[in-house]
């Protein structure tokens, strides 16, 4: 009796024991292959994700709220990869009236594999394998910045997983740039950490570079986050030594420098294009309303509810067009970063030392204060604009770098808070519900069943994150969690980009969108046609998504006059301002800018030549016939085109320009050149037109007699390119030679080769003064600032040759890691 005894509990020692072991065993070969395996899950969630774009039949191209995809950012990638053929982007007249278009275009080094995987026509389909790419490259990133802090594998595994899925990755993988600042963002924190815990620098510079390379705006947004966190790890890594912080503040200060130079050539182009655009110094800038909100106001209770939601799921208040929270679906905040982090935060915060708890405490108070208090919020974007955006990463962060310490404290040291995890839970599942059922809660819509599903995975988590501290359960909660992650992430984040109104491959190859019967008439045009310059107009949108396109030149391969950029020539601007087609001072028009529509005597000063229409009710305008028509599409051509580069014998001061009435400014502006009324003095020699002479009955004869008398002395083109115009002309007299596109410091010109002024003529456009005579005119255009962006990589890129060349010649410091703090708050 007593012999089976001993041997039924010899026999249960054992199994504990090897129990017991288990979980140790499968850290030590999780540690060996964790990297591998890492991967592994995080690619099988994204692809899980980006399936049905990858393999099925879907275009990663949104019809809905995400219709910048079809209306900006493709047609942005189109025209870029086709300029790249020919040389280096530079001034297009596929955008707007012509602009540059250097800045913010070969930046994003993922954009750089889509063209070299992709050509133009196939650009559609191989944008969602570089989102997967960027989604991918950041998970694995921010699983390595959490190795490199030491956290276990199982920790970091986690922390990767979910921030290649949280909601900046899959609601902002609508607007393409946001997962390349989510990838880049953890590349800087990788590196950062490397550079503070193993003195290895080489790559914290490299990370900058590519950062501020992409959107200067980005290095300053991250440089909030990376203050924050790196004021927290300076001080928990240094023990309050004052002078070695100051020491490793100004190295990391140093090597942040020498990666913005190394940016340089990208850098000051696109710094110089910001800031001169009607957003940033422009009629149109937010900072006087947002700088001078009170500090102490907060949100309004859509917002604060919309705020509350975004951290449950992506589409706890609907999804795209359903989304009824506030502003719209992307612009609202994306920073739901898995349910277990809303359990593990204060998990982190229970188990820390005293002095941790502080440290992290007070990073997350100052990241999460500007949701309530938005003025700070506008302060992080020096108040340009009211926008989440890159802010939501920064919230995402701060909560994964608290929630993914407490899971590790837990791993580590078989240590649950029951009492902070049952209150936890319990507030959790109280925010779920009560407030979205009160008053203010009536312009916000719950998904019901999304609701159902966040209090069940809460539960889940609860339970899981209880089990950790049993080394017996461990193993099994540590599958179960990743599976119920996995599940979570799916449904929650996944859904984001898979329950949308997307392009079929099938169709966007058929003649429709930018591949309708548009393409077959400009072909028709460029058959018949030579002339090197001229413009044509739609009374239609090739696009197809909910909001209509505006950037047809782009993929089309017309000159247009409207546009849709985030950042449009302030000249160009201002003329259409100028002639009342936009309001300046209101920012959205700066962005979606009609061009010149029905005006049909700016489309003549605008060198129009052409409009396609589909439908014959449609206006075209007078003196336009029909020469054409293939499908649906006819091409009208018009009778009174005025060449591009025709000259004016008239002038009419700025200030008598805008005292009339548009169709006064319309008809000026077919009869004389618009000078700034400072430069008057150059054009004396000039006839000043006076608008009392105008006709009240402006008639389409009229138009044909004015049309044929500017056309009669025009610029003879004998080279035309997008930046570079040469040819001849013959003046009877002393006229002004008028380019309609905007000034732009970055073109020159030259007249029988010497140097020629460009003037600002027409409210913003281009001309000079044409004395009489025989004459050869060339303009060239250079991106501004280029050169110099370009020494400053070139002296960044010695100096960081210098000095990976010193440092290998020194002897490398101690082989382990620096001191840092324990979990107790101790040196070791």
């Amino acid at each position: 009796m007593n012999r089976r005894a001993t041997k039924d509990h010899s026999s249960d020692t054992g199994s504990r024991s090897i129990s017991s072991r288990v979980p140790h065993v499968v850290e030590r070969v999780l540690a060996r292959r964790s990297v591998y395996i890492a991967f592994g899950i995080i690619l099988l969630v994204t692809i899980t994700n980006y399936g049905v774009f990858l393999f099925g039949d879907q275009l990663f191209l949104f019809k809905d709220i995400g219709s910048d995809t079809i209306n900006i950012f493709y047609p942005n990638l189109y025209l870029i990869d086709r300029t790249l053929s020919e040389g280096l982007p530079a001034w297009s007249f596929h955008q707007g009236m012509g602009q540059n278009i250097f800045p913010l275009s070969t930046g994003d080094p993922f954009n750089w594999m889509l063209f070299l995987l992709y050509d133009s026509e196939d650009l559609a389909s191989g944008i969602a394998l570089i989102e997967t790419i960027k989604v991918v490259t950041g998970g694995l990133f921010f699983y390595a910045f959490l190795r490199t802090r030491n956290l276990d594998s199982f920790t970091s595994l986690i922390g990767g997983v979910i921030y290649s899925a949280s909601g900046y990755m899959m609601v902002g993988t609508g607007w393409y740039i946001f997962t390349t600042e989510a990838a880049l963002a953890a590349f800087v924190l990788w590196s950062f950490e490397r550079l503070l815990v193993h003195r290895k620098w080489l790559m914290f510079p490299v990370a900058i570079m590519f950062i501020a390379a992409v959107q200067p705006v980005i290095v300053f947004v991250l440089s909030v986050l990376l203050g924050l966190y790196g004021v927290v790890r300076l001080l928990e890594h240094c023990d309050y030594d004052v002078r070695a912080s100051l020491l490793l503040l100004a190295k990391i200060t140093g090597l942040g420098a020498l990666g913005i130079g190394l940016s340089g050539l990208w850098l000051l182009p696109a710094v110089h294009q910001i800031l001169n655009s009607p957003r940033v110094l422009g009629e149109s800038t937010f900072f006087s309303a947002l700088a001078g909100q009170s500090i102490f106001a907060t949100v309004d209770a859509t917002q604060g509810l919309t705020i509350l939601g975004r951290f449950f799921a992506n589409d706890f208040l609907g999804a795209a067009g359903q989304f009824t929270g506030w502003n719209n679906y992307l612009e609202a905040p994306m920073h739901y970063s898995g349910l277990a982090t809303l359990l593990l935060v204060p998990q982190a915060l229970c188990l820390m030392s005293r002095r941790q708890r502080i440290l992290y405490g007070s990073l997350l108070t100052i990241v999460l204060v500007p949701l309530i208090f938005p003025f700070f919020r506008h302060a992080v974007w020096l108040f340009s604009g009211n926008y989440y955006r890159l802010y939501s990463l920064i919230v995402i962060v701060a909560l994964l770098i608290v929630a993914l310490r407490g899971l590790h404290l837990i791993h580590t040291r078989n240590s649950v808070n029951f009492f902070a995890l049952g209150a936890s839970l319990t507030t959790a599942l109280f925010l779920v519900y009560v407030p979205f059922s009160l008053g203010d809660a009536s312009r916000v819509n719950v998904n019901a069943t999304i609701q159902w599903q966040v209090s069940c995975f809460l539960v889940i988590y609860s339970f899981l994150i209880a089990s950790l501290k049993y080394n017996r359960l461990r193993f099994l909660a540590q599958c179960v969690f990743l599976v119920v992650i996995f599940a979570e992430l799916v449904n929650l984040s996944g859904s984001s980009i898979n329950d949308r109104d997307t392009i079929a491959k099938e169709e966007f190859g058929q003649k429709s969108y930018y591949n309708d019967y548009s393409v077959d008439a400009m072909q028709f045009i460029n058959s018949v046609d030579q002339t090197p310059f001229y413009r044509v107009s739609k009374t239609y949108s090739s696009g197809g998504a909910m909001h209509a396109s505006l950037n047809d030149a782009k993929v089309q391969g017309f000159y247009g006059t409207r546009s849709y950029h985030s950042f449009h020539h302030p000249r160009y601007i201002g003329f259409l301002g100028a002639v009342g087609l936009i309001d300046p001072t209101v920012e959205s028009q700066t962005r979606w800018t009609p061009g010149l529509g029905s005006r049909q005597l700016l489309n003549a000063m605008a060198s129009n030549k052409y409009i396609l229409s589909k439908s014959d009710q449609e206006w075209v305008g007078h003196g336009y016939t029909p020469v054409h028509t293939v499908g649906d599409v006819t091409v009208h051509q018009n009778q009174n085109f005025i060449p591009f580069g025709f000259t004016y014998s008239r002038i009419l001061p700025r200030s008598a320009f805008d005292s009339l009435g548009w169709l006064e400014k319309d008809i000026s502006l077919i009869n004389a050149a618009v000078i700034a009324d400072e430069e008057m003095p150059f054009f004396s020699s000039l006839d000043e037109f006076d608008p009392v002479s105008i006709a009240s009955n402006y008639t389409p004869e009229m138009l044909s007699k004015d049309a044929r008398e500017l056309a009669a002395v025009s610029l003879n083109i004998r080279a035309f390119s997008n930046g570079d115009i040469s040819g001849d002309i013959v003046a009877d007299r002393d006229r002004v030679l008028f380019f309609s596109m905007p000034l732009d410091r970055g073109w020159k010109a030259t007249m029988d080769g010497r140097d020629a002024v460009l003037f600002n003529v027409n409210a913003g456009l281009t001309g000079l003064f044409l004395p009489a005579g025989e004459h050869k005119v060339v303009l060239s255009y250079s991106v501004p600032y280029l050169q110099e962006g370009l020494w400053l990589s070139s002296i960044s890129f010695i100096l960081f040759g210098g000095v990976i060349w010193r440092s290998r010649g020194r002897k490398k410091p101690m082989e382990t890691a620096p001191p840092v703090l324990s979990e107790s708050g101790k040196r070791h």
